[in-house]
């Protein structure tokens, strides 16, 4: 399945409430999660257990994805609209040519780039 870019349905207080990002080393990683997001308490101390503080997404496909609420998305579109508020216009494509890059500095540069063309 390929990931999609971005949807309508992503915004950054979703993402920043699931995720935290360093834009320096490009790790994304999932935040706790309150009981509400889940259907009864054990779910809730499972995930939290098992997923709180982890790494996000999988790197198993050329371009690396993650799933949010039951959908697979570009982990760069996501980190895009952490940073930024905004989904992306464009496909992004980091500076290094590396698609395992998600290095904040990498995202923004080639997206600036692509908007100055």
């Amino acid at each position: 399945m390929i990931p999609r870019q971005c949807d309508v349905h992503l915004n950054q207080p979703l993402v920043r409430s699931l995720l935290d990002y360093d834009p320096e080393t490009g790790k994304l990683t999932w935040k706790p999660r309150p009981i509400g997001d889940f259907y009864d308490e054990r779910a809730c101390r499972v995930w939290n257990a098992r997923m709180a503080g982890q790494q996000a997404g999988t790197f198993k496909t050329a371009q690396p994805q993650i799933r949010i609420e039951g959908r697979n998305y570009s982990m760069k579109a996501v980190i895009f609209i952490w940073m930024t508020g905004s989904a992306p216009r464009e496909v992004i494509k980091p500076r290094s040519g590396d698609s395992r890059d998600l290095r904040w500095n990498s995202i923004r540069q080639d997206v600036d780039e692509t908007e100055a063309a």
